[in-house]
């Protein structure tokens, strides 16, 4: 055992430990360094089978362990007793290798924790372009990695060859963080995975207190986070000063866990995103079979998840079979601010039904709106409740209209339809019986607000139980009521009235009779399958909502899981369109005067 003030200046050399003392390498209160070690021909330190710390360092004035350009792995500990490195108050960073021809920093087989580094000054651990991986750390009885009280990042590694960090099969968590000066993990330009842990006992990876991000990663060649199978969650982030989880430019995705016994990733309180993923060569997140939630951020102060550039899918989520959760829970603390907000076009496309289920806790009366924009007032502008009514607060385009209703003959066998009544104007109808009185007449009143809301008026009248060929009109509709004359006292009339609405949406509003199509929708659809039949060929193009969508028609789209699978065009079938609202037409002002004349000149000949 070395103790007090020993500091190792080793160089050109490799220092090999094989014996089973208490501590391989015991070094307190060391004036500089506690170890340092340059250019090494093989190992910078290799250290087996050690009974207790593979390697215990407290108060270093310096770096803990320093050690530069090893031709092969910077550090290598293997079967230590208890930890396999044990760091306790270096003033610089706890270990910090340069250049290592293998792995920076291996530790293999700990009792205990793979690497339990506190209160480092600098740097809990810093490694720099090692050509293999900058830490791997296998089977460990406790945490892979455990470091407290970092001044700087708990952990920093720059250009590994292969992953930036590989745990595996650690007894407690993978890597756990608590306290870092500036970020808790940084890993950057890793030629594989940024952050690789296998078969945690515990969490994947776990971060406490970050200054900065808890987790950042950049330009890794392939997943930024890869955890696989991990009994809690697979990666826990607590009180982050920024964000929870930052990783840019990864080749394949962003994070990926697989098989966590908890949560897949869970963030709470960050200060700015709670996941922020940028630029993924593939999924932006990617979480398979987690016991708990996918996903779970609480109480950060910017965005839970930032997903830009993703190559694949920026997010996927997926239960088993046999989940009755949710696939995805998003919920805002405060009921009238949005839940879910789409950037520029919302689209949304489903291999089967979408269905939207209105008061799911059967709590309240719900209903289901579209609302203007918020400098047009924010009105809804359509809305549908539970109890199956729906209201349109501008005109609605059909192709055709009924009511359905169980038949009232036989109501369990069979349904009954009626088709809507339709007009080129904006009619309304209606009617009635009157008794005509001693002098063969009678005055038909109708309600308050008649005259106000109608013009253009129409009349029919109908004898009942007798001719009656002298019935006419007598007084035209003056103070919202008409009068019949010319039949035989006491017969029974029928009435009808119709009237076009003057009420202010309607004159601002008239429906065009007759208008052109879009140049963009000139030579197609509304009803292309139908029209294909009537002349007589296999298939006609349909419309396109809007004139920007005439690019991306022909574009083939992937299926959700990303497996490239051609699916053909997004307006493949007609039936499948959605018809644009009348105001977004290119109305033919002409065409619409032209109709207001005919109904004018019809009611000066009447």
């Amino acid at each position: 055992m070395f103790k007090r003030t020993i500091v190792f200046i080793l160089f050109f050399s490799h220092f090999f430990l094989t014996q089973s003392w208490s501590q391989q390498i015991h070094v307190e209160n060391a004036p500089a360094n506690g170890v340092f070690i340059q250019d090494p021909t093989l190992d910078g330190m290799h250290i087996q089978n050690a009974g207790g710390d593979g390697i215990q360092i407290d108060s270093a004035e310096t770096f803990g362990i320093r050690i530069s350009d090893p031709k092969f792995h910077g550090l290598l500990v293997d079967n230590a007793g208890t930890d396999g490195i044990f760091l306790n108050f270096p003033a610089d960073d706890g270990v910090h290798i340069f250049h290592a021809g293998d792995n920076g920093l291996e530790i293999l087989a700990p009792a205990d924790k793979g690497a339990l580094i506190s209160s480092a000054g600098g740097n809990g651990v810093q490694i720099n372009s090692p050509e293999n991986l900058g830490i791997q750390i296998l089977g460990s009885g406790n945490h892979g990695v455990h470091i407290f009280d970092a001044g700087h990042d708990a952990i920093s590694i720059e250009h590994p060859e292969d992953r930036g960090v590989a745990v595996i099969a650690p007894g407690g968590d993978g890597i756990y963080i608590q306290s870092s000066g500036i970020n808790g993990i940084r890993v950057e330009d890793a030629g594989n995975h940024g952050i690789f842990l296998e078969s945690s006992d515990a969490d994947g990876v776990h971060v406490e207190d970050a200054t900065n991000d808890a987790v950042q990663i950049e330009a890794a060649g392939r997943y930024g986070i890869n955890i696989v199978s991990a009994v809690q969650d697979g990666v826990r982030i607590t009180n982050t000063g920024d964000d929870g989880v930052a990783i840019g430019q990864t080749g394949g995705d962003g994070v990926q866990v697989v098989n966590a016994g908890g949560h897949g990733i869970r963030v709470v309180n960050g200060n700015a995103d709670g996941l922020r993923i940028s630029n993924p060569g593939d999924d932006g997140i990617s979480i398979s079979n987690a016991s708990d939630d996918g996903i779970v951020i609480t109480g950060t102060t910017n965005d839970g998840i930032h997903i830009d550039g993703a190559g694949g899918s920026a997010g996927i989520f997926a239960n088993s079979p046999s989940s009755n959760s949710a696939t995805l829970h998003v919920t805002h603390g405060n009921d009238i601010k949005p839940d879910v907000k789409f950037g520029g076009n919302a689209r949304l496309h489903t291999d089967g039904d979408f269905r939207v289920r209105l008061d799911q806790n059967d709590n309240s009366y719900n209903g289901f709106y579209i609302e203007r924009s918020v400098a047009d007032g924010g009105a809804w502008v359509f809305a549908a409740w539970e109890s199956g009514d729906a209201q349109v607060i501008g005109n609605l385009t059909k192709g055709g209209g009924s009511f359905k209703i169980d038949h009232p003959l036989d109501p369990e066998n069979k349904y009954l339809y009626h088709s809507f009544v339709e007009s080129p104007d904006m009619m309304n109808v209606y009617n009635g019986n009157v008794i005509l009185n001693e002098s063969g007449e009678a005055l038909v009143e109708m309600e308050n607000w008649f005259e106000a809301l109608n013009r253009d008026f129409r009349y029919q009248l109908s004898p009942i139980g007798a001719p009656a060929p002298n019935l006419f009109i007598a007084e035209e509709m003056v103070g919202n009521s008409f009068r019949i004359a010319g039949g035989e006292p006491g017969t029974k009339v029928s009435w009808q009235v119709t009237g076009v609405r003057q009420d202010p949406f309607a004159n601002e509003n008239r429906i065009p009779t007759a208008v052109m199509k879009e140049e963009f929708n000139r030579g197609k659809y509304l009803h292309a399958k139908e029209w294909a039949k009537v002349k007589g060929v296999s298939s006609l193009q349909g419309i396109s909502l809007a004139e920007r969508y005439d690019e991306i028609e022909t574009q083939p789209i992937s299926d959700a899981g990303g497996s490239g699978k051609q699916k053909g065009s997004r307006y493949m079938e007609a039936e499948n369109l959605l018809i644009p609202p009348v105001d977004v037409l290119k109305i033919d002002e002409k065409e619409v005067s032209r109709k207001n004349r005919v109904v004018e000149t019809a009611t000066e000949n009447n």
